[in-house]
């Protein structure tokens, strides 16, 4: 048995430490495969599977690097652990019987975990933590790597690992959507910092004075109803269960009888079948799990498995603290689709009843959005003045949507109505449902949205974004954002894709 150098646990323990900081920030912009807010958590569970081994390690000197990366990986959780522990244990055994002092060895290393990962997912996609295994497993990232010093090698790791992280804003419609980079390649970014301040001293600090303020800003910037709405479009409408199977060598002597046998399930997705010398872990999402669990006990011995409910976890990641109350059921519709809780009023008269409903909420520092009148917005503030509730008025259907947009929660209530009262001053809003002219097909519609904008006076730069009421929406044609686009080449043109009640449509230019 090779005896573990002590580089390794100390670089391992850093990374459980700097997770654990971390996890809560990763699982804020989970967006990818599912936005179920537990990324950040996952990769910690993973790695911190191993921290009483390494412990035992300073007692005993018992321990192998391969004990720990077999560790890593049994203990694997979620989709983003048990690609880390894929790479990770690439990378560890690899390192069994060779010295750490070279950069081309870590090179090396990361190119075997990359290559494990990378064999072990069914459909890889670029703009994921797999865009940072592949960066730093590029030789030509590095200046002269087989005379450079392990301090300025490590330098370069982390800046290639932070430059692939930043890239993936832009690799995934869904993180485009969300106005986020994926949390598992800043996840495991945070691991390869960890990993360096063994080398380079200002490793560590750099992680928590630089990368971590830049990471916690995509939380403040994550754009929640974006992403609704991309979802609703090109996603079903539940996500179904995670799970997990262990299965030992000796029943199936590769992985790809088991990715043979998991081919007779076509609706499986974000499938991962990654192996060490004695067992076989599987990890994949659907909605009918039951018949893949029992086809496989079937066939192979199972160790364990398990399994949980992703509707659950994105629900509960989705969970607002921005309670939308309306006097309007069609516009409590729009929010509800949006994501937001909704509390529908049938009267503003100051009810007992009313009163009621909104008092199940005074207790949980809910930020009450008044979403269609002047008058529900009065109402609402008066029972601020007499209850306690934290309120931001709106007093139009556009006034709250653009508020709800722009709300940000780590604000006070004061600040972020004093924010969106100027940010709704400085914004154009124009109603069209007012003009004489109501278009009635999908090409009088295009002519009718280019006038209203030309109308609009935008400047360049502006974003433009278009609500429809369900009477014009229905005209839309999907090539209708494309052509907005072409035609005007200096805006940017969005379209809102949740129909609103019948008899509202406007333009906001901002």
């Amino acid at each position: 048995m090779t005896v573990l150098n002590a580089t390794i646990p100390n670089m391992l323990m850093q990374a459980i430490t700097n997770l654990e900081h971390a996890r809560g920030t990763l699982n804020q912009i989970n967006v990818f495969p599912v936005p179920d807010g537990d990324t950040g958590t996952n990769m910690y569970i993973t790695l911190n599977s191993c921290k009483e081994l390494i412990n035992s390690h300073t007692k005993t000197a018992a321990s192998s690097i391969s004990d720990i990366a077999d560790n890593i990986f049994l203990n694997s959780k979620g989709n983003s652990g048990v690609i880390l522990s894929s790479f990770l244990h690439g990378c560890l055994v690899s390192l069994e019987h060779t010295p750490t002092d070279s950069p081309s060895i870590w090179i090396n290393c990361f190119q075997t975990g990359y290559a494990k990962a990378y064999a072990s997912i069914g459909e890889p996609r670029e703009g994921t933590m797999l865009s940072v295994m592949k960066g730093i497993s590029n030789f030509s990232n590095y200046d002269h790597p087989d005379t450079m010093k392990l301090n300025t090698f490590w330098e370069q790791v982390t800046q290639a690992a932070w430059n692939e992280t930043e890239k993936t804003a832009d690799a995934l419609p869904e993180l485009q959507a969300a106005e986020v980079i994926d949390s598992g390649a800043a996840g495991l970014t945070i691991v390869l910092y960890s990993f360096a301040a063994s080398y380079n001293e200002d490793s560590q600090n750099i992680m928590m004075s630089d990368f971590m303020p830049w990471l916690e800003n995509y939380v403040s910037r994550f754009n929640q109803p974006s992403l609704n709405n991309y979802l609703k479009l090109h996603q079903t409408e539940t996500w179904g269960q995670c799970c997990q199977m262990l299965i030992t060598k000796e029943s199936a002597s590769t992985k790809e009888q088991i990715g043979e046998a998991m081919g007779m399930f076509p609706g499986t997705s974000s499938l991962v079948i990654s192996e060490t010398d004695s067992v076989c872990k599987i990890h994949f999402h659907s909605s009918e799990p039951e018949p893949i669990f029992s086809r496989l006990q079937d066939s192979f011995e199972v160790l364990n498995y398990s399994q949980e409910n992703m509707d659950d976890q994105v629900n509960n990641h989705f969970a607002s603290n921005i309670t939308i109350v309306t006097d309007d059921i069609p516009s409590a519709e729009i929010f509800k689709h949006g994501g937001f809780e909704t509390v529908p009023i049938n009267s503003v008269s100051g009810s007992h009843a009313d009163q009621t409903i909104l008092g199940d909420y005074s207790d949980l520092d809910r930020r009450l959005f008044l979403s269609t009148s002047r008058t529900t917005a009065a109402w609402l503030q008066q029972l601020h003045e007499t209850m306690g509730l934290s309120v931001i008025t709106a007093d139009s259907l556009p006034s709250a949507l653009t508020a709800s947009t722009f709300f940000d929660e780590t604000l006070t209530v004061d600040a972020n109505q004093t924010e969106l009262n100027a940010i709704i001053e400085e914004m154009s809003i124009l109603v069209l449902d007012g003009n004489d002219t109501i278009p009635s097909s999908p090409k009088e519609l295009f002519q009718y949205l280019t006038n209203e904008i030309k109308h609009s006076a935008a400047p360049k730069q502006a974003l433009v974004t278009i609500y429809l009421s369900k009477d014009l929406h229905q005209l839309l044609e999907s090539s209708s954002e494309i052509d907005l686009g072409r035609t005007f080449p200096d805006l940017e043109i969005q379209i809102f894709h949740q129909p609103l009640p019948k008899g509202v449509s406007y333009i906001t230019v901002e």
